[in-house]
């Protein structure tokens, strides 16, 4: 098969096929593969760029935290700000992780507990007040609404991990040591504050 060459600090190239390549594939279907590919990277340029600066970052989010605001308006919601100053007051304040196993993995909140966990505990907790976070507060703001329609005191930690990081926030890795690292869940979403090592 024809090789690919990677030349460090130069452009990628391509070996020129043997002829004996070329003569079982044909040059049509060469050339059907060079167009693909020309295609393909022109595609790619054509994408927007992630945002790369710490202020664009801030604004694709507040864009997110607004979006989830509009398409769940009932949802009661608390900040990145507020929710450090409560906790630092001591407040009773039980933190509920909504993400994916692989994702807590990473990182979460200090003491917080994951869905599982707080299935498990559901009645020790029906009186205190429980604030639902993600990534970025989409898919616990729904956690929120169905926990509230359920009689429970519940807030939205609009913004969640991602706000969190701009407020150079604490995460814990799963043996409660100090990290800097965050899942974002996805390319979409890599928009932690400068100084967090994020993976998807």
């Amino acid at each position: 098969m024809a090789q690919l060459l990677l030349h460090p600090n130069r452009r990628t190239r391509f070996a020129r096929p043997p002829s004996w390549f070329v003569g079982r594939l044909g040059v049509r279907t060469l050339g059907v593969v060079g167009l693909s590919l020309t295609i393909g990277a022109v595609a790619a340029s054509c994408l927007p760029s992630p945002p790369r600066t710490e202020a664009e970052k801030a604004k694709v989010l507040e864009k997110m935290i607004q979006d989830t605001r509009t398409k769940l308006p009932e949802v009661a919601e608390i900040t990145a700000e507020d929710l450090r100053h409560r906790l630092a007051a001591g407040e009773d304040i039980v933190l509920v992780d909504v993400r994916k196993p692989e994702e807590i993995a990473v990182s979460t909140l200090p003491n917080a507990i994951t869905k599982v966990e707080f299935e498990g505990r559901r009645e020790e907790l029906k009186d205190r007040t429980i604030v639902t976070f993600c990534t970025v507060g989409y898919r616990s703001a729904y956690a929120a609404k169905d926990l509230s329609e359920e009689g429970f005191e519940v807030l939205n930690f609009s913004g969640s991990l991602l706000s969190w990081t701009h407020i150079g926030g604490e995460l814990v890795d799963p043996e409660g040591r100090p990290t800097r690292r965050l899942h974002v869940y996805g390319r979409r979403w890599d928009l932690a504050a400068d100084g967090y090592v994020t993976e998807w």
